[in-house]
């Protein structure tokens, strides 16, 4: 039987306030390292894994995780009952599910540090931004005596970015260079300056190449986290179905993991069909019908 938002939590069933109180006083803190401790304990059986086993991630990993640490304390609840309903099931798997959730965090954090573009120091992307002023103030200035063309510092700091700022810098050595060479005029010392800062800046905004063996390997631990995870939360949502199937609360108690994405996909349809759908209003003067 399903239940409505005040309803009482099911028997074994943890209520949110219970889930707080229960966290605080749990002795293992799941923020301890950002699950390092969990990510090392568990490599051997990442590594173990085959290879036509590992799964792609494929969900968003921020709220796969949240999914995961919520539904924790209503596994923790039902967790001894579970051999009474079920025999054939891995309850090793179920055991380390927290184990594998703390991984998994662990594993994207891992991942993201390694894909995640550097950045250049506060103090090169200053005199990159006083450079660039400088070099379009005399830009300005020569367009003022006809000497450039002003309609070239269209497009010029506009962006705020790191390719924005390189680009900017590389057009404007660009075009000093070319009229110092062609009026005989002295080159501004910031011109060559502007050039290395733009190579440094670039190169600073660029992300790490994705085939590099930092980057390969830190996918494939998260992936291989990520199908441990998924592997041991499906055994124990397959339970916990059976468990409660005359109680019709399983969704409620260990949500599947795909609901989100499927609800994400099914929306946008649903909320076109309505948008869509007009009353037509009577044409003024016209009587309305009446049912017989």
């Amino acid at each position: 039987m399903g239940m409505g938002n005040d309803a009482p939590a099911p028997e074994g069933v943890v209520s949110p306030a219970k889930t707080t109180a229960e966290s605080a006083e749990s002795p293992r803190l799941w923020e301890e390292e950002l699950g390092q401790v969990a990510y090392q304990r568990g490599t051997k059986e990442m590594l173990e894994l085959p290879n036509e086993k590992v799964m792609v991630v494929n969900l968003n990993l921020t709220e796969t995780i949240a999914v995961g640490l919520g539904v924790l304390p209503n596994v923790r609840a039902l967790r001894e009952s579970m051999p009474k309903f079920v025999l054939d099931c891995r309850f090793d798997w179920i055991d380390a599910l927290e184990d594998y959730i703390l991984a998994l965090n662990y594993a994207r954090a891992a991942y993201l540090t390694v894909t995640r573009p550097k950045r250049c120091a506060p103090e090169v992307w200053l005199e990159a931004r006083h450079v660039r002023r400088v070099l379009m103030h005399d830009w300005r200035a020569l367009a003022a005596r006809g000497l450039l063309d002003h309609s070239l510092l269209r497009g010029l700091q506009r962006g705020k970015g790191y390719l924005e700022l390189g680009s900017d810098l590389t057009a404007l050595a660009h075009v000093h260079r070319a009229y110092a060479a062609s009026s005989g005029a002295a080159l501004p010392p910031e011109v060559e300056r502007a050039s290395l800062l733009a190579r440094s800046i670039l190169t600073a905004g660029g992300r790490p190449n994705p085939k590099s063996a930092a980057v390969i390997e830190a996918r494939d631990m998260q992936n291989r986290n990520f199908t441990l995870f998924v592997r041991a939360y499906n055994e124990t949502r397959h339970v916990i179905i059976y468990m409660r199937r005359n109680d019709g609360d399983a969704d409620r108690i260990i949500p599947s993991l795909y609901a989100a994405r499927k609800a994400r996909a099914g929306a946008h349809p649903a909320r076109k069909a309505i948008t869509h759908r007009r009353l037509k209003s009577p044409s003024p003067g016209s009587v309305p019908r009446r049912a017989p």
